[in-house]
């Protein structure tokens, strides 16, 4: 939404008037004859697998066809679904939740287990390529395909070039940096809120990002990646409509920006004429939030905005009964206003247990200031 609001602000300051997109065409939907083909090839490979389970092998080759077929059929299930059901049930979980159960289905027949077969998924060996890896094969061609929206586009593209580049740029750092300071707020571990940090952006390029920082879960980064993609599907067009935000450009950047691949998909079934913009935010924030994070600077930033949401927070909530300074990144705890309050022995006993009387100007803020919050809400203990 950030990115859609930026783009409207932006077009107001240079003045640039909008222009009707040029229409585009619906994708089509799945012909029956390919439904039956793949169902063909998944029906042959199950009574394989039933007739002669000895046989089967446990070498990605082996369960290709089986693990392919399902995958595909549960795309295509899912996406002939009605609207009302795909709110709650998307194509890409029903994608998933296919591959799962044919996997445990083909892990149980060939007596080699789940994991096993899961691993022989996507193996990213040419000589050996899993269901995965030609699927995988696709996505260049897919990507390429976007070219030839925003070539149609271009004039429009051109016309709106500021506001769309302005857009993801904002965007691509606000959503860094809000996420960063949200982390700590909801009192997220360090590194959690380091391994979520790049949320909005492609998988692919989430995992590049993260591996700038030290002690993240990778696999974390691309659960949240998924979860959040999910979730803009499903409801950022509703959110969009809600906000107002009508035009081709603001709806194609706020989705893409926010909610990547899966969103992109969502919203270009239903609006192509938003595709273009769609692709450029998709591309553009990803490449943006990896420039930024590679700069040192700018990592330390993140990981000092979690730090002054921390005393963000606590200032607040002790704003009328605590005096905070900062100075140098160090805070002054006046002893006169602690001794007003019920906190101030919980102050002075750990200050002393840390060799740091309480008032001194040095004293740690963070430390204390925690000290107090926890004390607060496990004693729920009211300021005088």
């Amino acid at each position: 939404m950030v990115a859609g609001y930026t783009a409207l602000t932006v077009r107001k300051i240079v003045q640039t008037r909008l222009i009707p997109a040029e229409p585009m065409s619906k994708p089509s939907p799945f012909a029956t004859l390919e439904f039956w083909a793949w169902g063909a090839v998944f029906v042959a490979s199950f009574a394989v697998a039933y007739v002669n389970p000895t046989a089967l092998g446990t070498t990605a080759r082996t369960c290709l066809p089986f693990l392919l077929a399902s995958t595909v059929l549960g795309y295509m299930v899912g996406s002939g679904l009605p609207s009302g059901v795909k709110k709650v049930l998307h194509p890409i979980i029903c994608c998933a939740l296919s591959a799962d159960l044919a996997a445990i289905a083909y892990g149980y027949l060939s007596r080699s287990g789940v994991d096993a077969v899961l691993g022989d998924y996507l193996t990213k060996a040419p000589s050996n390529p899993g269901a995965g890896d030609v699927l995988m094969g696709f996505l260049g061609s897919v990507i390429i395909s976007f070219a030839f929206s925003m070539f149609k586009q271009r004039k429009l593209v051109k016309r709106h070039a500021a506001e769309i580049f302005t857009s993801i740029a904002i965007a691509s750092t606000f959503s860094l940096y809000s996420t960063a300071i949200l982390g700590r707020v909801i009192g997220l571990e360090p590194s959690l809120t380091i391994s979520i940090l790049p949320r909005c952006i492609t998988v692919a390029l989430a995992l590049s990002i993260v591996s700038f920082f030290e002690g993240v879960n990778s696999s974390l980064t691309a659960a949240v990646v998924v979860l959040t993609g999910l979730i803009g599907a499903n409801f950022v067009q509703a959110a969009m409509d809600k906000l107002g935000l009508n035009d081709p450009i603001a709806r194609g950047i706020g989705t893409a920006s926010s909610a990547h691949g899966l969103g992109t998909a969502a919203l270009s079934a239903k609006e192509p004429e938003a595709l273009p913009f769609c692709a450029i935010a998709y591309g553009l924030t990803g490449i943006f939030g990896s420039l930024i994070c590679s700069v040192p600077a700018v990592r330390q930033s993140l990981s000092d905005a979690r730090k002054i949401a921390r005393i963000y927070v606590y200032r607040h909530i002790f704003c009328d009964h605590v005096s905070v300074v900062i100075r140098s990144k160090r805070v002054i705890l006046y002893p006169s206003v602690l001794t007003t309050t019920k906190l101030a022995p919980t102050f002075h006993e750990e200050a002393a247990a840390l060799q740091q009387p309480a008032g001194e100007q040095g004293t740690d803020s963070v430390v204390l200031l925690e000290l107090a919050f926890d004390h607060f809400v496990t004693q729920r203990t009211k300021c005088l």
